[in-house]
């Protein structure tokens, strides 16, 4: 049994998944002892196993390194302490990974909570913008009409205008003719009571007033 202490340095080697990256790594080579931490530093390994496995481990470790990883030095020294079994890293990550889950969940409904809020908040606002825009077509509708009713009247004002400029300007043959119309009905007029006078004085010059005689 050979055991090794790794420790991992460099700008960007934590909250990526490395010590996953790691414990699949020591799985897959048949490593029997297995741990690994975050530390002020970088990710300190400790690892455990039949020595050609772990020379695999570290070479693997120079070779390859999870995406989004800088990864600036590697250290390893061997180990003389005692190791966990791979297994009870496994099931403390996987159970420290649940609480994480779970917390980022609780955050989340959280948010959700304000995001719902919010949201109620907006359509309100967006009800209150509508009724405004439903005033506002009906301001608009009441001009459109209004609107409408002083175009008529202008076509009307201005058809009339036509009209009478035809008559003072144009064929003013009606006008001819209903003045003439009214002389002649007037000239009429004179001629009957020229003649009801005529007939009243030709009346009035063979009367004579009784219990008068001429000598």
């Amino acid at each position: 049994m050979k055991r090794m202490r790794i420790i991992i340095t460099g700008s960007v080697v934590q909250d990526i998944g490395y010590r996953l990256f790691l414990y699949e790594r020591a799985d897959e080579l048949g490593l029997l002892e297995f741990q690994a931490r975050n530390t002020k530093g970088g990710v300190e390994v400790f690892a455990g196993g039949e020595a050609a496995a772990i020379a695999q481990f570290c070479d693997l470790l120079g070779a390859e390194k999870p995406e989004g990883a800088e990864v600036g030095a590697i250290e390893a020294e061997e180990y003389k302490g005692s190791i966990r079994p791979i297994e009870r890293f496994a099931q403390r990550f996987m159970l420290t990974q649940m609480g994480k889950f779970v917390s980022i969940g609780m955050e989340l409904s959280g948010t959700q909570k304000e995001i719902k809020k919010d949201t109620g908040m907006m359509l309100e606002k967006q009800d209150l913008m509508l009724e405004k825009q439903d005033l506002m077509l009906e301001k608009q509708d009441l001009m459109l009409e209004t609107l409408h009713s002083s175009t008529d009247i202008l076509k009307r004002l201005r058809s009339e205008s036509n009209a009478n400029f035809k008559l003072l300007h144009g064929d003013n043959s009606e006008l001819k003719e209903l003045i003439a119309h009214h002389e002649h009905s007037t000239e009429a007029r004179i001629e009957a009571l020229a003649t009801e006078i005529g007939a009243e004085k030709h009346g009035s010059s063979g009367w004579k007033q009784p219990g008068l005689h001429s000598h």
